[in-house]
């Protein structure tokens, strides 16, 4: 009995909230898909001003990003003008691989993403970036720059002459950002040092996404 309530109490509550004008359609990939999947749960579509809480395993790893402009069919198959995952409306059934420290996702445009370990947790322009994002836990951290007043035209990925997205150039080995993307997201995300700044919490401790915070909390 002691052991089933140890399993039982192994888990994080996170809480997922949209305060875009637009809606939002949520992606997420673990990084262990066979101990630690993602949590049948997850809302892939998430209405502006609407928000839901859902239970994770402490250990869970992996990340969680926004896309924008999205149209799927009733075979939840479609397209996106960001952060779109292979076509699918559950990125969760797209498959990705490991080489060496990165994972390669088949995702067609940069994203910002939130990356989560079982006791760590952080903002990751590696990706680049497409939508402003903030996670709170034991501390916080986000961006509030829309993708297009920050973004140096050099970097732009437009769609219909819009910006959705900006191409970072961040390399894991050197912990550094391009001379161009570095000081533009320095201005949109002032509390996030790419690589060198995760918050670092208890294993069970809850965490809240948030897309597009009015500010930095």
């Amino acid at each position: 009995m002691a052991s089933l309530c140890a399993a039982a109490s192994s888990t994080k509550i996170a809480t997922v909230v949209n305060k875009c004008s637009f809606t939002v359609w949520p992606g997420i990939a673990s990084y262990d898909k066979k101990l630690f999947p993602e949590p049948a749960e997850f809302k892939p579509v998430l209405n502006s001003g609407e928000l839901y809480s859902i239970p994770f395993a402490a250990e869970w790893a992996g990340i969680i990003w926004g896309r924008t402009g999205c149209s799927f069919n009733s075979s939840e198959l479609g397209s996106c003008l960001s952060g779109d995952c292979a076509g699918y409306l559950r990125c969760e059934k797209v498959n990705w691989t490991q080489s060496g420290v990165n994972y390669d996702l088949p995702i067609s445009t940069p994203i910002t993403e939130v990356e989560l370990g079982s006791d760590t947790s952080a903002v990751n322009l590696e990706r680049g970036y497409n939508l402003p994002i903030s996670i709170k836990s034991c501390g916080s951290q986000g961006c509030s720059a829309h993708v297009a007043d920050v973004c140096p035209t050099n970097l732009q990925r437009k769609v219909n002459n819009e910006v959705v997205a900006c191409k970072g150039e961040c390399s894991f080995y050197t912990k550094q950002c391009s001379s161009d993307f570095d000081p533009a997201f320095r201005k949109g995300c002032a509390n996030v040092i790419p690589f060198q700044d995760y918050l670092r919490c208890s294993l069970d401790t809850n965490f809240t996404i948030t897309f597009c915070p009015q500010k930095l909390l």
